[in-house]
């Protein structure tokens, strides 16, 4: 579903065409779309490792999660209307990190104008200007995050379409959010 938001049109082809931009200039630099795929779909699970932290644990999940986010939502239509202008993605925390490249990714691969917002800034934010073009991305690993829940509250009195990434089904900015993107991470 990530990859999803980066494409302007629902059709495999400029799927298939973005997703081999995304491999060659981002995921792995030096290899091709269809090694990337036939890496993908041919991976098998290996035996459990152990490991010394939990961090290390998600770097090593990376590929995993990685491929199962393509996998799975790549050829899912997620409903949005094609007069989406704007993204604003908020975050606290790690979280964060990941909208600052989203953003980013926004940039190099659409031609929809983004920004990232801390969340406990954009809560102290009073006069919040929205418009239906502008979709609203709370980026949260547990979906409960206080100050990020609190910017989606504010946002849902509006007429804004919201998203939420989260790895917690069923958590408050999932269930508050028009769209919702389970990264299971």
């Amino acid at each position: 579903k990530i990859i999803q938001l980066f494409l302007k049109k629902a059709d495999n082809k400029s799927m298939d065409i973005s997703l081999r931009k995304l491999s060659k200039s981002f995921f792995i630099e030096g290899l091709n779309f269809d090694e990337l795929m036939i890496k993908l779909k041919g991976k098998k699970k290996t035996r459990p490792m152990k490991f010394k932290t939990s961090m290390e644990k998600e770097i090593y999940e990376q590929p995993e999660v990685i491929k199962n986010l393509i996998t799975q939502y790549i050829n899912e239509n997620l409903g949005f209307k094609k007069d989406i202008k704007k993204v604003k993605l908020i975050a606290s925390g790690s979280s964060y990190h990941c909208a600052l490249l989203g953003v980013q990714l926004f940039h190099k691969f659409t031609d929809i104008d983004a920004d990232s917002f801390y969340s406990g800034e954009f809560m102290l934010n009073e006069n919040v200007n929205t418009d239906k073009k502008t979709l609203y991305i709370f980026i949260s690993q547990s979906g409960e995050t206080y100050d990020t829940i609190e910017c989606l509250k504010m946002i849902k009195k509006t007429e804004a379409k919201t998203l939420c990434i989260t790895n917690s089904e069923n958590s408050t900015l999932y269930n508050l959010c028009d769209y919702k993107l389970l990264s299971t991470a």
